[in-house]
C-alpha cells in the first residue's frame, strides 16, 4: 500500500476559476507548475527528514501533482520502501515513529500561495 501525504489547495481553486475568466492565461498549466515545485520541495525536505538505514526510504519519497484536480501527493509509492514507509512515519506498539511526511508539508504549508503566485505571474508575462 502506498503511503503519502495528501495535499489539495482548497482556496486556491476559487482563485484559478476566477483568474480563468478573465482568459489570459493557462492557469490550470500555472497551478500545476505550482503545485510539482511546492511537491518537490516537500519530498526533499521529507528525503531530508527521513531515517536513515540504508537510505532507501529518502530515495523512495516522490510527489505526483494533478493539476486538473488541483492536488499533490507526496510519500513513498513503489518499491521496497513502500513495505514499511507507514511503519516509520506512525510508528508501532514496537516502534516509536520517526516522522518525516507531516512535517515536511508542516514546514512547506505557508509557502504554496506565493508559489502560486510567482507562476502566474511567470505565464501572464509570456
Amino acid at each position: 500500500m502506498a503511503r503519502g501525504e495528501f495535499v489539495e489547495i482548497q482556496g486556491d481553486k476559487e482563485l484559478i476559476a476566477q483568474l480563468e475568466q478573465i482568459g489570459r492565461v493557462d492557469l490550470v498549466a500555472a497551478a500545476g507548475d505550482a503545485l510539482n515545485e511546492w511537491g518537490s520541495d516537500v519530498a526533499g525536505t521529507a528525503a531530508d527528514l527521513a531515517p536513515v538505514d540504508r537510505g532507501v526510504l529518502a530515495d523512495s519519497i516522490e510527489h505526483k501533482v494533478n493539476a486538473k484536480a488541483g492536488t499533490v501527493q507526496v510519500g513513498v509509492f513503489a518499491g521496497e520502501a513502500v513495505k514499511y514507509a507507514e511503519f516509520v512515519e506512525d510508528g508501532t506498539e514496537d516502534m516509536a515513529a520517526q516522522p518525516y511526511l507531516r512535517p515536511a508539508t508542516d514546514e512547506h504549508e505557508a509557502e504554496f500561495t506565493g508559489i502560486l503566485a510567482d507562476k502566474l505571474e511567470d505565464r501572464i508575462g509570456r
